[in-house]
Parts: structure tokens; sequence; C-alpha cells
């Protein structure tokens, strides 16, 4: 028993081992995407949402892939704009909601309904373990609402996705794990958005 028990820890090892070394020194690329899944109405009027003046060139690190033992291995990257992606999931659920959303780079004065994203914190990490893989998301940022040229409140949002499956996980997976942070926080925020603006 002694001995199958060794032969059945060495066979994970190994395994572990192969299948981080296949992942070693190679960038995990993800794209940013969301997916409606809000029924809020309500909205009425126009609606500005302040959008990044100059969007992310190139790629940009978002979270890392570690190895059961918690070394890092690669490195998760993105091509698309993280305030963008979020901007515009807003856009979507707002102009969905009844607004006639206006993406501007910075709010007029005197805005009769704005937004503001601000502190946006986004991470995705990945674990490979003996027989699966894990992959979680992060996701945090502030919204400023703005009513009649007054800032009325700053939402706080924190949310996280996860996914996970046996042995490999695809970068599709990944991207569900990003895609259920944003839309957990769009649950959080655009209800409260529309009662503040039209109460």
């Amino acid at each position: 028993m002694k001995i199958i028990s060794a032969l059945v820890v060495v066979m994970q090892l190994f395994l572990s081992l192969m299948i981080a070394g296949c992942h070693v020194a190679l960038d995990h690329h993800v794209n940013l995407g969301y997916e409606p899944i809000l029924d809020i109405k309500g909205g009425a009027g126009e609606l500005f949402i302040v959008t990044p003046k100059d969007l992310q060139l190139g790629s940009s690190v978002i979270g890392v892939v570690r190895n059961q033992f918690g070394g890092r291995i690669a490195d998760v990257v993105t091509d698309d704009d993280v305030h963008y992606w979020v901007v515009s999931a807003l856009t979507h659920e707002l102009m969905a909601a009844g607004y006639k959303v206006n993406n501007i780079t910075q709010l007029p004065e005197n805005v009769s309904k704005g937004l503001d994203v601000r502190n946006l914190y986004c991470y995705a990490d990945t674990l490979f373990e003996f027989w699966s893989v894990s992959a979680w998301s992060t996701l945090k940022f502030n919204i400023d609402i703005w009513k009649a040229g007054v800032k009325i409140k700053t939402l706080n949002i924190s949310t996280e996705g996860f996914e996970k499956s046996a042995l490999a996980i695809t970068p599709q997976k990944r991207e569900i794990s990003l895609t259920k942070a944003l839309q957990t926080a769009m649950q959080q925020s655009i209800p409260e958005i529309v009662n503040l603006l039209e109460h």
C-alpha cells in the first residue's frame, strides 16, 4: 500500500509539473467581454458617463498563473482597456434601462445626470493544482454619481468571479470568471444608480 501511495504522489507531481511546464514563460491572453444580464427599467433622459480619454495601447498584465506550490509560472495579459471594459458594461446596461447615454471625457458643469468610474482594480489569478485548475477574478472600483451638478453618492463596488475545471483551463474559462465579476458588479450598481437618479 505504501508503494502504491508513493507512486500516486509521484504521478500527481509529474502531471502537475508537466502542466506547469507547458505554461512557463507563455503569457495567457484573455479578451474582456460582457454579456448584459439585467432587466432594469425606469431610467429617463440623458446620462453622461466619463470614458477614458486615452485607451490603453498594447498588452497589460492583469494577473498571474501559479503552480500548486504558489510559484508564478506565467502572466495573464489582455490587449483590452480594463477601464473602457467597465464603462462599456455600464453604458449597455443603462441604455437598456432607458437612458440616452453620452460617453464623454469630462462631466460638464451642472451636469443633470452623470457617472464617473474611479480607482479601478482588476486582477485575474489562475492556480494549477494536482487534478484541477482554478481561475478567479477580482474587480473593484468606485462610481461617483452626479445629479443636478452635485455629487450625491459614491458607490464602492467589489466583486469576484470563479471558474474551475479538471486538469486544464481554457482562455474562455478565465474570461468567464472575469465576465462573472463584471456582471455581479452591474447587479450591485445599476439598480442603485437608477434609483438615485430618478428619485
